[in-house]
């Protein structure tokens, strides 16, 4: 879940401000918005997933150290969409 702290600071904030006030309601459904995130992040070798993610954001424009095959560039594209619909969706920025 740290990962997500350099790509979603103000929302780790909130859930963490949430948890010191008691309102546990609210910190959980903060971090069930993030969780078919995470899991998607997590579908492909760590740091790869979140990396994407970030880049879906606009947190971070990365190169990476191997290339990858036609399969796993097709499969990082899916996630990659798959992430923005669910930023969507969730209306997180």
């Amino acid at each position: 879940f740290t990962a997500l702290a350099c790509i979603f600071p103000n929302e780790i904030c909130k859930i963490y401000e949430a948890v010191e006030n008691h309102d546990l309601e609210t910190a959980l459904k903060l971090q069930g918005d993030l969780l078919p995130l995470t899991r998607l992040a997590d579908q492909v070798t760590f740091p790869v997933g979140y990396k994407i993610l970030a880049e879906v954001v606009g947190v971070l424009k990365t190169s990476y150290r191997q290339q990858f095959g036609v399969k796993a560039k097709q499969e990082a594209e899916h996630i990659g969409e798959q992430m923005r619909q669910l930023l969507r969706e969730k209306k997180i920025s």
